[in-house]
C-alpha cells in the first residue's frame, strides 16, 4: 500500500524489515483478490520488488515472528514448503493453538470465526501425524465428516493443497451424484477420507468402506451437522 501510494522510502524500510519473515514482498495489485485465491491460482510471486536498505539496529526491532512460527511448530520440510507456496505467512490463533495439541494426538474441540482458518487447523497436523508413520497401504486411517458436498469439496481440497509433497492419499464422498467414481477411487486406496454422513454411511453398508484401520476423526462445523437433523447418522 505504501508503494502503490508512492511512498517509496517507507516502503523500502518495511521491505528490508519483513524480507526475513516473509521471504519475499508481495503487493496485492487487486485488493478484491484475496492473496488464498490468488495463490490458488498460482500467483504467488512477487508482482513488485523493491530495493532493500541496509540492515540498522531500528529496522531489526521490527522483525516480528510470522513464517518461522509455523516452522517453530516442528513441521516437516514438505508441509513448510506446500505452506509457503500458498503465501501463510504465519498461523491464525486457531492454528497455533490446535495445531501443537493435534501433533501430540491429543483430542481437541475448537471453536473460531469463519475464514480464521479452522481446517488448516487440523488439517496440517493430520497430514503431520499421518506422513510421519510412513504408512504405504493407504487404507482410511483419517474421516473429516462434515454435513454438505460444498464443505466437503473444500476441506479435500485444502488436504490437497497442504499435502501436494506428501504420498498421502485424499478423497471426498458425497451424495447427490452417482456412486461409481467414488466408489472406484475408494478400491484404489486412500488415506484421508471426507465425507458426508449419507454417503459414507450407504457406503459402509454396501461393504464398499471400511473404518477398521481409522485412527483419527473429525467432526467438521459439528453444531451445524446436528441443526440439519444428522444426529443419528452421526452416532
Amino acid at each position: 500500500q505504501l508503494a502503490l501510494k508512492g511512498d517509496l522510502p517507507r516502503a523500502q524500510e518495511l521491505a528490508y524489515a519483513l524480507e526475513p519473515v516473509i521471504r519475499y514482498l508481495f503487493i496485492d495489485v487487486n485488493p478484491i483478490m484475496p492473496k488464498a485465491a490468488l495463490a490458488r491460482m498460482g500467483i504467488c510471486k512477487p508482482t513488485l520488488r523493491l530495493p532493500l536498505i541496509e540492515p540498522t539496529e531500528e529496522n531489526k526491532k521490527l522483525l516480528f515472528d510470522a513464517m518461522d512460527k509455523f516452522e517453530k511448530l516442528g513441521l516437516s520440510e514438505e508441509l513448510l514448503k506446500s505452506i509457503n507456496e500458498l503465501c501463510f505467512e504465519k498461523p491464525t490463533p486457531i492454528q497455533s493453538q490446535a495445531i501443537p495439541h493435534l501433533l501430540e494426538g491429543k483430542d481437541l474441540l475448537g471453536t473460531a470465526q469463519t475464514g480464521t482458518g479452522k481446517t488448516a487447523a487440523f488439517a496440517i497436523p493430520i497430514l503431520q501425524n499421518l506422513y510421519h508413520k510412513n504408512t504405504k497401504n493407504h487404507q482410511i486411517k483419517a474421516l473429516i465428516l462434515t454435513p454438505t458436498r460444498e464443505l466437503a469439496i473444500q476441506i479435500e481440497e485444502s488436504f490437497k493443497a497442504y499435502g501436494r509433497h506428501l504420498p498421502l492419499k485424499t478423497l471426498v464422498i458425497f451424495g447427490g451424484v452417482k456412486q461409481g467414481a467414488q466408489e472406484q477411487a475408494l478400491k484404489k486406496g486412500v488415506d484421508i477420507l471426507v465425507a458426508t454422513p449419507g454417503r459414507l454411511l450407504d457406503f459402509i453398508n454396501q461393504g464398499i468402506s471400511s473404518l477398521k484401520n481409522l485412527e483419527i476423526f473429525v467432526l467438521d462445523e459439528a453444531d451445524r451437522m446436528l441443526d440439519m437433523g444428522f444426529v443419528h447418522d452421526v452416532k
